[in-house]
């Protein structure tokens, strides 16, 4: 074996552990960036490790060359064809790792520079991420104080209209009770008129402490808690049926089909399909043959309630009056009440996450309808 051959066995043997350190730790790192993890390559390639590998590669290199160069310059003179040509073999080598080396160096600073706008993109994103969450701690801050005052409020609103309603009630009952016994003590003595005058002002007083004990239930909802057990709506139903027997005089045929069960309050529910069912019998009271029909269908995972009544309806085009407060379609002359029954549907169902709606047609009856949830 000729010298040339052993040196470049030696400067293989030398730096053969370098540079397979030297490629498995470029391959770790370019499989780091694919997956996005750009702290572990950025670790492998400004290591110490890396960079004495390197340094050892380099060094073997140099070594290599100088070697050469020295044989080279001792054989000139006796073996100067045979040098020409090894001269020509070396120096293709040389030239093939000198390509290698620039290849290797390359390869780092793209390396290097890819690891570093990605870091750069890392910081803008994760300064982009702080910012939108610093935004929204604020925005949940202020809402919070919103909420906090909103609550404030309605309990300021519920305080006053209990105190205000409950305050009305003494001279309510002073005004009923006066004139009870004005009626009694000198209705003798009054003309038709005076007589006529005397009622208005019990049928107001009686009118007025109706509707303050409405608005004292309308109240009391927004503070109630919801308890939901498993509610049987056929016995349900069946309850409001006897109690209204009890007290409402009324000819309507009331027709309850299978209805499903739901998770909700059964107090409030009971509300619910008192006010509804006492509505449908009112409003159809004037009929021949006042039909109310109450039935239930499951659709979209929702329950869903219906009252229809066969009575005076109503024109749609009033729709969204209908669940307001003191909101009525009809005078209270034709129809008694106080327009809270259905704004006292319309919050309970809220509260249950439902929601609550109508359909009529003027002289041709009306259904209303209430969906829950059905788990």
């Amino acid at each position: 074996m000729n010298v040339p051959s052993i040196l470049i066995k030696k400067f293989v043997s030398n730096t053969d552990s370098a540079n397979t350190k030297l490629v498995k730790m470029e391959n770790n790192a370019f499989y780091f960036i694919h997956k996005n993890q750009l702290d572990k390559a950025r670790t492998i390639l400004f290591s110490n490790e890396y960079e004495k590998q390197k340094i050892i590669y380099k060094a073997g290199m140099d070594q290599l060359a100088s070697q050469l160069d020295v044989f080279f310059k001792e054989q000139q003179n006796t073996l100067k064809k045979s040098f020409h040509s090894e001269l020509l073999i070396m120096g293709f080598i040389i030239f093939i790792l000198s390509v290698g080396w620039f290849f290797v160096f390359r390869f780092q600073y793209q390396a290097k520079s890819y690891l570093l706008n990605s870091i750069r993109l890392q910081k803008e994103l994760n300064d982009m991420k702080e910012r939108k969450t610093m935004k929204l701690a604020m925005a949940n801050k202020e809402l919070k104080k919103s909420e906090k005052k909103l609550i404030e409020i309605n309990q300021e609103l519920e305080s006053f209209s209990y105190s205000i309603s409950h305050d009305l009630r003494a001279p309510l009952r002073a005004i009923n009770g006066y004139s009870q016994i004005l009626n009694e003590d000198y209705g003798q003595n009054l003309d038709q008129e005076g007589i006529r005058i005397l009622e208005t002002i019990r049928s107001s007083a009686t009118k007025m402490g109706t509707l303050i004990d409405d608005l004292l239930a309308f109240s009391r909802l927004g503070r109630k808690e919801i308890l939901k057990t498993e509610v049987d709506m056929n016995k349900l139903i069946e309850s409001v049926i006897n109690e209204m027997n009890k007290s409402i005089t009324h000819k309507a045929k009331i027709n309850a089909a299978n209805l499903h069960e739901v998770n909700a309050d059964y107090s409030l529910l009971h509300q619910v399909m008192f006010n509804l069912v006492s509505n449908a019998i009112k409003y159809s009271s004037k009929g021949e043959n006042p039909i109310v029909k109450i039935s239930s269908e499951e659709k979209n995972g929702e329950i869903i309630f219906s009252i229809n009544d066969n009575g005076v309806g109503f024109d749609m085009k009033y729709s969204d009056k209908l669940f307001g407060v003191f909101q009525r379609l009809h005078s209270y002359e034709e129809f008694k009440g106080t327009g809270v029954g259905l704004a006292i549907v319309h919050r309970i169902i809220n509260k249950h996450g439902g929601k609550v709606w109508a359909e009529g047609i003027v002289n041709k009856g009306a259904t209303f309808h209430f969906s829950l949830t059905k788990n």
